[in-house]
């Protein structure tokens, strides 16, 4: 019983916390002053302030976007489609069902995204950009491509990582979850990707 009024206390805590209330503020007001304007005319230092104080790696990201250690790429839908296509390899189904995707530490957005919904996504691309510059360093450094996967894993681990840092993110800013349990984005995983 007291461990259940000891967790509850420390909910209400953190709930009241100001600094808490002040980042949800920043956070709603970022995404009032850009709901219905194009996410492309963002700044990148207006996008890495709006992943700054929610989670450890949100700041991360946003310190990788302000060093230019992993780019930002926002393009009109067309563009971002025939890029989709022409570059990558998709059929038409398939470049409008990708919403956003990383590839190295290159990410790709479409400028028609809602803010709420382009700052999980980049939670989620950014997670990759961030393995794709630690992989880069860690090569540099003198790592072997073996020893470099077992450290990350699979391909399966990669998305793991960045829907639970996605998810982690959608919890700290009150944004709607894309799953409501950790079994449904694991089925997702395995459902929608390849094990590689």
């Amino acid at each position: 019983m007291k461990d259940n009024n000891r967790r509850r206390q420390q909910k209400l805590e953190r709930k009241n916390d100001p600094t808490k209330k002040k980042r949800t503020k920043q956070h709603e007001d970022f995404i009032k002053k850009w709901s219905g304007k194009p996410i492309n005319a963002l700044t990148k230092t207006e996008i890495a302030n709006a992943l700054k104080g929610f989670t450890e790696q949100g700041n991360k990201i946003a310190k990788l976007i302000e060093e230019e250690k992993i780019i930002i790429h926002i393009l009109d839908d067309d563009d971002y489609i025939k890029l989709c296509m022409e570059e990558y390899g998709d059929t038409l189904k398939q470049a409008i069902n990708t919403h956003a995707f990383a590839d190295g530490v290159d990410m790709y957005f479409r400028s028609s995204r809602k803010p709420d919904i382009f700052l999980s996504e980049l939670m989620h691309e950014g997670t990759h950009a961030k393995e794709a510059f630690e992989t880069i360093e860690m090569f540099k450094s003198g790592k072997t491509e073996a020893e470099i996967r077992s450290f990350f894993g699979n391909n399966w681990s990669s998305e793991k990582r960045a829907f639970f840092h996605e998810h982690a993110w959608q919890e700290a800013t009150g944004t709607t979850k894309d799953f409501d349990t950790i079994e449904e984005m694991l089925d997702n995983i395995f459902t929608n990707y390849d094990e590689y």
